[in-house]
């Protein structure tokens, strides 16, 4: 394996991850370097470039770029009142970065308008970006994504059985195990060294950086005040106009998972649809009458929904929501189809012979028995095919087969920032994860 000049993006708390791995690279003989968006976030690395927050004379309309691509996808501006005045600013003392340093491969996400810029700078040089994430399924495995999509990239070689696919399947199924983002994180871990998301801790973190000058990814506390308020008020009418049994309705269900935002999940790899109260009323108005659309709130409820949206969703008689404390184990055989745009749901379906229509991009792409459409429009014709008893479920050779093609393209190694998971900073978790990453950056470049 060659040696390679590998740049990091920083991440508020994930940085401190990275910055285990980055010390790993150094030590195999390959070069690091670090861009710096939030100055509260400094890893204790070489070569690190720290991009001093804006002054009001470098903030301005955009003139020279066309960033449509960012400022959709950015939470700030689309949950937080934020503005592009600083894009340009940041994209140039970027770009100097990257043409200085010239890295063979970027690390980061593709969450914050820093990460998306430099994801923009990466194509506009041919410089590969990866956004290595934990995936739901396989446990303990993450995915190495290019630039801001969801395309894996890398692949492995090291499969299991058929009988042990079949197994992990019929776990899957059974809903013994959840996905590793579901559990939540205790607070009190002995390897415990960030403060719990939330902790007062954490929040003096995020506001000290804030009144140092970071007020491009971080809200104001005041709008963050106001959107804790809705949120909890939006949570309140949610359970107050929600149904308390659905087994009295008589038509076929159809079951709309919300996924949470902000998240790049949604925002940013389902960008297209992730207007999700657009996305309910115009499906509502496709279905026949024999259809109830049931909504199910995200566990980790946040802006997804809001008061004014619920009263707006509601309106059509077809939508009904089901009450917060709904686990997905007690409507799922009650549910005649399933709708989502990247979420879980797609593969636990899949596996569990339920038919779903998937709107966005996913590894089960082309897999006979999923829906995938590119028009909403043709939801019409699926539900047809349940109407009428036309839908095939997988058999086991085909259910190994999605284990199998999962396997393919995840890797051992578990991937957070450290104060969600305090476990990925384990050695041995940080030693298993660099070597698979460089293991997809060997076989990418």
């Amino acid at each position: 394996m060659k040696n390679y000049k590998i740049a990091f993006v920083e991440n508020r708390y994930k940085t401190f991850f990275w910055e285990s791995i980055s010390k790993y690279f150094e030590e195999k003989g390959h070069e690091t370097t670090w861009i710096i968006q939030n100055l509260k976030f400094i890893p204790s690395c070489k070569n690190i470039c720290t991009i001093p927050y804006p002054q009001k004379s470098n903030l301005s309309k955009i003139q020279n770029y066309d960033f449509s691509d960012i400022f959709n996808a950015d939470r700030s501006i689309n949950y937080f009142k934020g503005t592009t005045h600083h894009y340009e600013y940041y994209y140039e003392k970027i770009k100097k970065w990257m043409v200085r340093e010239d890295p063979d491969v970027v690390i980061g996400e593709s969450t914050l308008f820093h990460e998306l810029l430099t994801i923009k700078i990466c194509k506009k040089f041919g410089i590969l970006y990866i956004n290595p994430s934990m995936v739901g399924y396989p446990h303990g495995r993450f995915s190495a994504y290019k630039y801001n999509t969801k395309e894996p990239i890398g692949h492995n070689d090291q499969i299991p059985s058929d009988n042990e696919c079949l197994q992990i399947a019929n776990d899957i199924k059974n809903r013994i195990k959840k996905p590793d983002y579901m559990y939540k994180t205790k607070g009190k871990e002995s390897n415990r060294n960030f403060p719990t998301p939330n902790s007062i801790e954490n929040k003096y973190d995020i506001l000290r950086s804030y009144a140092h000058g970071e007020k491009y990814n971080t809200p104001s506390p005041i709008i963050k005040t106001l959107l804790e308020i809705n949120r909890k008020y939006s949570s309140y009418k949610w359970q107050k106009k929600s149904i308390k049994n659905i087994d009295n309705i008589r038509n076929y269900k159809l079951l709309y998972p919300l996924q949470m935002q902000p998240e790049a999940n949604l925002d940013v790899w389902g960008i297209k649809y992730r207007n999700q109260e657009k996305l309910l009323i115009e499906m509502a108005e496709l279905l026949n009458d024999k259809w109830t659309i049931l909504v199910k709130s995200n566990p980790k409820f946040k802006y997804e929904m809001n008061a004014k949206k619920i009263a707006s969703i509601i309106k059509n008689k077809k939508i009904k929501l089901l009450p917060l404390e709904t686990e997905m184990s007690d409507i799922f055989n009650k549910i005649d189809l399933f709708c989502t745009v990247t979420g879980t749901i797609a593969i636990e379906c899949s596996l569990s012979g339920k038919p779903i229509v998937q709107l966005g991009k996913s590894i089960l792409d082309n897999n006979k028995n999923i829906f995938n459409i590119k028009k909403l429009e043709e939801i019409i014709s699926i539900t047809k095919t349940i109407e009428n008893n036309n839908y095939l479920p997988h058999d086991d050779t085909e259910r190994i087969n999605i284990i199998k093609k999962l396997f393919k393209t995840t890797f051992e190694g578990k991937i957070s920032d450290p104060s969600n998971m305090p476990d990925v900073m384990d050695k041995s978790n940080i030693t298993l994860t660099s070597n698979n990453i460089l293991k997809i950056i060997n076989q990418s470049l």
